[in-house]
């Protein structure tokens, strides 16, 4: 349930839905999460057709992104940056080079943050969607780094 923005993409893609309703229009309301999509979810959830609440959207018209690998897609509020990727073969402890806006850094793979060092930068296994993380141990690295969600992270092991 959401608006037409290319959310959607990562839904298609990674559990293949095959249909899509638009809800019946009622008119604009603002905080329409609040108001249109969460009463909408509760019916359905109570068992009432989709049919009933909306018609089917041709998929086609769904807005697609294609996210880059490396893309910083999510920054949360303690500077931890959600990247598009994968940490195939990378083991605990490995050494890595990152670039990032034109700025290098040493980082270690671990499969916990927070098992590392005060101030050392870390890529890891994030918690959000599968979707690996890099971030600076209890420090905002996204601040320090002046990162913004677009950003491009690079990585290889040294």
């Amino acid at each position: 349930m959401g608006a037409n923005t290319g959310v959607f993409t990562w839904f298609f893609r990674d559990f293949g839905i095959k249909e899509l309703y638009e809800l019946n229009d009622p008119g604009f309301f603002p905080f329409g999460g609040k108001y249109v999509h969460a009463p909408a979810v509760a019916q359905i959830a109570m068992g009432k057709p989709l049919n009933k609440l909306g018609h089917l959207f041709d998929i086609e018209n769904v807005v697609k992104l294609d996210i880059s690998k490396g893309t910083i897609v999510h920054i949360d509020n303690f500077g931890l940056m959600k990247f598009v990727g994968e940490l195939a073969g990378l083991n605990e402890g490995d050494k890595l080079k990152i670039d990032i806006n034109g700025k290098t850094l040493k980082a270690i793979y671990a499969k916990r943050m927070m098992s590392r060092e005060t101030g050392e930068w870390v890529i890891y296994p994030g918690s959000s969607f599968g979707l690996p993380e890099l971030g600076k141990v209890r420090e905002n690295g996204a601040k320090e780094l002046n990162t913004k969600i677009g950003d491009i992270i690079t990585f290889k092991k040294i």
